[in-house]
């Protein structure tokens, strides 16, 4: 290669050498980082109601206590909220024009039924219970008149609409005390609920072997498919 050609090459190596210093400077008056690709952002939440796909019952007050007890014979003879002997009656609430009426019985949910059952009555010393029973049908009262027998004892429900008390039993069935109209459908608009206003009457038995001065029993509504 002749000297002409040599400072043609050199010339050439300068002029690339410098075309790649200048490619990788950055343009004027930038940072030498790319733009954000998005600017700030906002959303909104939709909020949703769906209709109820439940049944359910709650009761209120969780306690209640008996009072305006009568009956029963001699120093057995029931005074005030103390329940006497023989078959001495308890209410929780009133009949009659002064009718009050204090467990409140609410249904909430899809259409459908309101059943009640009861517990046997069970003595705050731990010992031996009084059983439930019927005046006619099973278990069958064994007393007098078909009144409870010894450590037996009924419960049943009213309602101010309703005429007849609902004789309860251990096994769950339609709460007639529910509607004015004696049946136990209840049948709420779409989301709401509908409420029922219920006393208690407990007849004691005619004797009972624990001398217990304090009982308890449950009382229990549940909500059901429509039968």
């Amino acid at each position: 290669m002749g000297r002409r050609g040599l400072i043609i090459m050199v010339a050439v190596l300068v002029a690339l050498l410098g075309f790649a210093r200048h490619s990788s400077d950055s343009p004027a008056g930038t940072s030498g980082q790319d733009p954000p690709a998005f600017g700030s952002s906002g959303s909104v939440t939709a909020h949703l109601k769906v209709v109820p796909t439940i049944r359910s019952v709650t009761v209120s007050p969780g306690s209640v206590n008996f009072h305006n007890c009568t009956q029963g014979t001699g120093d057995t003879a029931s005074a005030g909220d103390q329940m006497g002997y023989p078959n001495g009656i308890c209410l929780v609430g009133n009949t009659g024009s002064d009718g009050q009426f204090p467990v409140a019985v609410t249904y909430t949910g899809l259409a459908g039924d309101v059943w009640v059952s009861a517990s046997g009555a069970a003595p705050d010393n731990g010992g031996g219970g009084w059983s439930l029973c019927v005046p006619t049908g099973k278990p069958a009262c064994t007393g007098a008149s078909n009144q409870p027998g010894n450590n037996q004892f009924t419960i049943m429900t009213f309602a101010q609409d309703v005429a007849y008390y609902q004789m309860l039993t251990g096994d769950r069935k339609c709460d007639t005390e529910f509607a004015a109209s004696g049946v136990c459908t209840a049948a709420p608009d779409e989301f709401a609920s509908v409420t029922a206003h219920e006393g208690i009457r407990l007849i004691g038995p005619a004797a009972s072997d624990n001398n217990a001065t304090a009982w308890s029993v449950s009382i229990t509504w549940v909500a059901e498919y429509p039968h």
